[in-house]
């Protein structure tokens, strides 16, 4: 097989790959299982331009069975005809920054966790060590959901909600998002049992799939 290959990717073109159907979620990961103040804690990495893994991906033209929805949100399939990006390494984190980024909830037992109610604390310095983004409302303070701080809407929306203080960090943290580098690695094409030994091998579980999630993973 070629060599892995290392690529950067900017948060929104994750979020698009995953949009178009371009970036799937093999059926043979467990479930979406990350609490959201785990995720806080991993956006807080970003904003911060703290290093929060390698995700690693296989290339293909083979159809497996994949996750067709994270949270209130059904994914698309894959267009026809083209190369699909399966995620091996990754899926939580992916996951968890995709439910923020899109204001899902998601089921969890007994209870719904509302992605959408993760704040960043705008009273807290820019480049202090405590933790900005945080799964709780800041008490009797300045504070902006994640969502609404990587939303489309126009200037205009925070000069009328924020003062000038939050609004010069809400444009730092902005840019901290839209300019961070995720470390990614593509795995060129190999076939279904290479990578699921490559799935195997970089899950600290150390368990191997059986023949039957194999099968499972290869027949749609």
């Amino acid at each position: 097989m070629s060599q892995p290959k290392p690529q950067p990717m900017k948060y929104d073109e994750l979020v698009l790959d995953i949009k178009r159907g371009y970036l799937k979620i093999p059926q043979f990961q467990r479930d979406f299982v990350w609490e959201i103040e785990q995720t806080a804690q991993l956006l807080d990495s970003i904003i911060k331009s703290y290093p929060i893994g390698t995700f690693i991906f296989w290339k293909t033209r083979e159809r497996l069975r994949a996750v067709k929805n994270i949270g209130s949100a059904d994914l698309p399939p894959v267009p026809e005809g083209d190369a699909v990006q399966y995620i091996l390494d990754g899926q939580q984190r992916i996951a968890s920054l995709y439910a923020s980024l899109e204001g899902l909830q998601v089921p969890r037992e007994n209870k719904i966790l509302d992605f959408k109610k993760i704040y960043i604390d705008l009273d807290k310095d820019v480049d202090t060590d405590d933790q900005i983004v945080v799964s709780e409302i800041p008490v009797d303070g300045n504070w902006i959901t994640v969502h609404d701080l990587l939303s489309h809407k126009g200037i205009s929306y925070f000069v009328d909600n924020f003062d000038r203080n939050c609004i010069e960090k809400i444009e730092i943290y902005r840019h901290r998002f839209q300019t961070y580098d995720f470390s990614t690695i593509l795995v060129p094409e190999v076939s279904v049992d290479v990578a699921a030994e490559i799935f195997t091998r970089i899950n600290t579980s150390g368990t191997p799939l059986s023949l039957f999630q194999i099968m499972v993973a290869k027949t749609y």
